[in-house]
């Protein structure tokens, strides 16, 4: 043993003169004198002590008696202080048989020696590693706290410490493993025991500095291996580590209890240091790890502060306690927080728990219910899927019917991703982007976003086989939404293979180009389509009237064809819009519009046979479609209020479902142009008769149309004039009337007199004097157009003259209401007056009294 503790005292002091550690503070102190040579000398009872005394520091004191002496701290020391050979102050017991504290120190009042000449300091070590002092006892103004982080720290933290190990028997157990608990709860326990027992005095202990030496290091050490076990046991760190560090720990253990010394103590207590702090950074470095791939959050960034605390303040403990640096030792409050870091740790693995036992139990009914639904999947003979949105991916769900292979002519379904879907039903590749943006639309909003995007869903498509031995297939498809607590949480498809079906079809078609038109036809509402073609049926029987007189009167036949033409664009019946575009083409230019006109009919004949071959019925427009039990109660006169909805539409939802709305996205792409329209019910709910659709639509065409074409900018301008990408149409709707505004670049003024004088063929200068509202009513005039190009969408002065011309057939007026100018340009607003069509004393069972923004891919409240 005797060799044990001289190769510790050795190793001891080669540490300190390689980190240079001195036994006294390097400046020579002008107030105190060394009564020995060496400061440090062995006494009889084998003790080290120094002594030193001063009466410069006393004749200080007499000039500020309100000051204090700040004494240092010896570690494991004691102090007595003589004035005049007087005792007047002693800190523990020079003898070391009796324990004060292990860190403590103490200060003088200057108060207390004016009657005295001469103080006398003897500083006692019970071991040659800590006998030194960090500085010299000094004049201070207030008096010292070094015994608040020394001692009384000390006890508030190791009274948390306790708390925390109370709270492991109490609440962990049972809840954890045992030896997770077990080790965590003792981990708590012995390093609260180093914190009471490093200051036994306050509880009374008789302890002799030897002992209390042992157990504090040794409770210190042991507390930090089973917190590293249990670090272990939730995997922040390795086995590995733990192994290696607990390897370093038995030897600190050995020295600690077989040493004889007080300096072969230290060295059981010194050698786990830099192997502790190894492996608390690793803990560290994989608390942050963890928090980056996962995010932060306010647990984990608790627990990061908690144990990066617990690392730095440990370090600087070590290093004062080792003579490498001076301050006020925290230690107990490192502790502590590391401890609370483990807390808050388990606290939220247990959470977790009983959050999977949760999550469990929800499984085992979700397998119940989807073993229900997987039963009617397997049976219904037609592809069913689910699309879903995971993490801003579309993707095909886990549930599909077994009839999804056959419809789909395909090996598997589970490594069938959403493109190839669309590769595989023929979807093209512009439809293909209309449909993502129109399911990210949808997906995890509400309803009403289906409403507004339900039309960008295909109910047919063709597919080309990858083979040249196949033909082509031909796919029916159906797109539900399924709600899950109001919003949309998946799209529900079906698919058949109607491949024999339009083979039958295609067969007895024989004209070029019927295949389009029963595409166009297909995909449009085939209540809408039936008006339509009523409607267009009878404005054809009009153009030929109109065209067989001899003065034929130009101006309405130009009326008829423009709102014809943006009927026709809103539908996307591209061959009837061509037809109207070439009529109207020649009427302009005064050619021969006989061919135009023969050509216009041949195609309006092909497209309305193909109509009524697809959809089989003819509808009219009065025609209502009712639920067949709301009848039945209608008639026995239970309830009346039921059909008044098939017939009356609040306006918000009246507008928005308007053709030309629902494709602005499209209108506004073939411009390459952004715009959203947002739609106000002022003063509401009002509703309109939805047998006024086709007129509100032969108005929208042309204000929508020209809204795009004439007002607002490409992206590119807007940016440049700092504002946002996408034009914005308002229309807000009050009783019989609404108005209509856009955001674009205004109305041109000086323009507008440019072509007033063109029209007229009369000098400019005669316009000068106009007031703006008499240049801006000019907007009405037949032919006049600020466009210099001629578009599919605007560009003939044809739009606002047939606008004002039907609604004043309809008692109807339209006015432009100028805003503010700036330069050429003022911006405007329409406003439409129409008694009797949009009111709020029309009943419906729509409550909707809101303001929704509609463009193509997302609807958003404005």
């Amino acid at each position: 043993m005797d060799f044990i503790n001289h190769f510790a005292v050795s190793m001891l002091f080669l540490t300190t003169s390689i980190f240079g550690v001195k036994v006294i503070p390097d400046s020579p102190s002008d107030q105190w004198k060394m009564s020995r040579s060496e400061v440090f000398q062995l006494n009889g009872d084998g003790w080290y002590e120094a002594q030193m005394t001063s009466s410069a520091i006393v004749d200080a004191c007499k000039s500020d008696k309100a000051a204090f002496i700040d004494f240092p701290a010896v570690v494991h020391g004691a102090h007595v202080v003589k004035l005049d050979g007087r005792e007047i102050q002693r800190l523990g017991d020079p003898s070391f048989k009796k324990v004060h504290s292990l860190f403590g120190t103490f200060s003088i009042a200057c108060a207390d020696l004016t009657q005295g000449q001469e103080l006398e300091w003897t500083a006692y070590s019970y071991t040659k590693y800590f006998a030194r002092i960090s500085y010299w006892p000094h004049l201070v103004k207030s008096l010292p706290m070094h015994n608040f982080f020394y001692e009384t720290l000390n006890i508030i933290c190791g009274g948390g410490l306790l708390i925390v190990f109370i709270m492991c028997v109490l609440v962990f157990l049972g809840k954890m493993s045992r030896d997770l608990t077990v080790s965590f709860a003792l981990a708590s326990l012995s390093f609260s025991i180093y914190l009471f027992f490093s200051s036994p005095y306050l509880f009374g202990l008789s302890l002799d500095m030897l002992f209390t030496h042992k157990l504090t290091d040794g409770a210190l050490w042991l507390g930090s291996g089973f917190l590293f076990y249990a670090f272990e046991k939730t995997g922040i760190i390795g086995r590995k580590n733990l192994i290696f560090y607990l390897a370093c720990l038995l030897v600190g253990l050995f020295f600690i209890v077989a040493g004889k010394s007080g300096d072969a103590v230290q060295f059981g207590t010194n050698f786990p240091m830099l192997p502790y702090i190894i492996t608390m950074s690793i803990a560290l470095a994989a608390l942050l790890r963890k928090s980056i791939h996962q995010g932060f959050d306010r647990s984990s960034t608790m627990k990061i502060i908690s144990l990066t605390l617990f690392v730095l303040l440990t370090i600087s403990d070590l290093l004062i306690i080792e003579g490498l640096m001076t301050g006020p030792m925290l230690g107990s409050v490192a502790i502590l927080g590391g401890i609370v870091f483990f807390a808050l740790y388990l606290v939220e693995g247990i959470k977790a728990v009983y959050a999977e036992r949760d999550v469990l139990n929800l499984k085992a009914e979700v397998y119940e219910k989807s073993a229900e639904i997987q039963n009617m999947l397997e049976s219904i003979p037609v592809g069913i899927l689910s699309i879903e949105s995971r993490n801003g991916k579309l993707i095909i769900g886990e549930d599909f019917s077994k009839f999804l292979v056959e419809s789909l002519s395909i090996r598997s379904v589970k490594e069938l991703s959403f493109d190839a879907l669309l590769d595989r039903i023929g979807i093209t590749a512009d439809n293909r982007e209309m449909i993502t943006n129109a399911l990210h639309s949808c997906i995890h909003e509400s309803e009403i976003s289906w409403e507004l995007n339900s039309a960008h869903f295909p109910a047919t498509s063709t597919s080309s086989s990858l083979t040249t031995d196949e033909n082509e297939h031909y796919y029916r498809m159906t797109w539900s939404p399924l709600l899950v607590e109001g919003k949309i949480d998946k799209i529900l498809v079906t698919i058949s293979d109607e491949t024999l079906l339009q083979a039958a079809k295609k067969s007895a078609i024989k004209s070029e180009g019927k295949l389009q038109i029963i595409g166009e036809l297909i995909a449009c509402d085939w209540r809408k389509i039936g008006i339509f073609f009523q409607n267009f049926s009878r404005n054809i029987e009009d153009l030929q009237k109109l065209v067989k007189v001899p003065d034929m009167d130009q101006r309405r036949i130009k009326l008829v064809a423009h709102t014809l033409k943006g009927e026709t664009r809103t539908l996307r019946l591209t061959g009837l819009t061509e037809r109207i575009h070439n009529f109207e083409d020649a009427v302009v230019m005064g050619l021969n519009i006989e061919r135009p006109m023969k050509e216009l009919i041949k195609t309006f004949n092909i497209y309305e046979t193909q109509r009524s071959e697809i959809f089989g019925r003819t509808e009219a427009q009065g025609k209502i479609f009712v639920d067949e039990d709301d009848l039945r109660a209608a008639i026995n006169g239970e309830r009346t209020d039921r059909i008044q909805h098939y017939i009356n539409k609040s306006a918000i939802n009246f507008f928005a479902d308007l053709p030309s709305i629902r494709m602005l996205g499209i209108s506004a792409k073939s411009l390459e142009k952004l715009a959203l329209i947002t739609i106000n019910d002022k003063q509401g709910p009002h509703f309109v008769d939805i047998k006024d659709s086709t007129f509100f639509e032969s108005i929208m065409v042309h204000l929508v149309g020209n809204a795009i074409d004439h007002g607002i900018e490409s992206p590119e301008e807007r940016s440049v004039m700092g504002k946002k990408p996408s034009g914005l149409i308002t229309i807000d709707v009050y009783d019989n009337s609404f108005v209509f505004r856009d955001d674009g670049r205004g109305l041109d003024l000086e323009m507008i007199r440019e072509k007033m004088a063109e029209l007229h063929k009369t000098d400019v200068k005669k316009f000068e004097n106009f007031a703006d509202e008499t240049d801006a009513d000019a907007i009405f005039l037949p032919g006049l157009t600020t466009k210099d190009e001629v578009s599919v969408v605007s560009g003939r002065g044809i739009g606002m003259d047939a606008i004002r011309t039907m609604l004043e057939r309809r008692g109807g007026t339209i006015a432009v209401k100028l805003g503010e100018r700036k330069g050429r340009f003022a911006s405007f607003e329409l406003v439409i007056s129409i008694p009797g069509m949009i009111r709020t004393d029309l009943r419906s069972r729509s409550n909707l009294n809101a303001t929704w923004t509609i463009e193509p891919a997302t609807p958003t409240r404005a």
